[in-house]
């Protein structure tokens, strides 16, 4: 973790932070499910997301945008210093997560930027499978602590 002035001073736009691989089980898709409480039966039943077309069963939406902070849950201190808030979030999905896909979320420094005297940075994230299909590129901003 870095000191909250050299982090902004030390903020490289572009820069890639690192990569986290997490292997898509059934039990994170249902934990998953029910943490948003979204039970649609293709995210929770094989037969149902069988009869949908979807070759068995498939993730919320917005699945991978818990692993986006991925050091954080692998014990790392993380990108960003303590105190720092979560602003927002956007999302663009492109493709199914899937039982038994390997996620590869790639995150790099974005943009830093100064408003009302306050200083933010983003996230920029890229999702891919095992396939090297995108699944999901988004950015998330972060204001950090004064």
């Amino acid at each position: 973790m870095m000191e909250k002035d050299s982090l902004w001073e030390l903020w490289e736009v572009g820069k890639e932070l690192g990569v986290s691989t997490v292997f898509v089980t059934k039990e994170l898709i249902f934990n998953y499910a029910n943490a948003v409480e979204d039970y649609d039966p293709i995210f929770l039943n094989p037969s149902d997301a069988e009869k949908a077309g979807f070759g068995g069963i498939v993730a919320p939406p917005s699945f991978h945008a818990q692993f986006t902070y991925m050091k954080w849950a692998i014990g790392d201190k993380g990108w960003l210093s303590q105190g720092t808030v979560h602003v927002r979030q956007e999302l663009k999905f492109r493709g199914l997560v899937r039982e038994g896909d390997q996620l590869f979320i790639r995150v790099k420094a974005g943009n830093k930027f100064k408003k009302n005297g306050k200083k933010f940075v983003e996230l920029e994230i890229i999702v891919d499978n095992q396939k090297k299909e995108n699944l999901c590129i988004g950015k998330s901003v972060f204001l950090l602590p004064s």
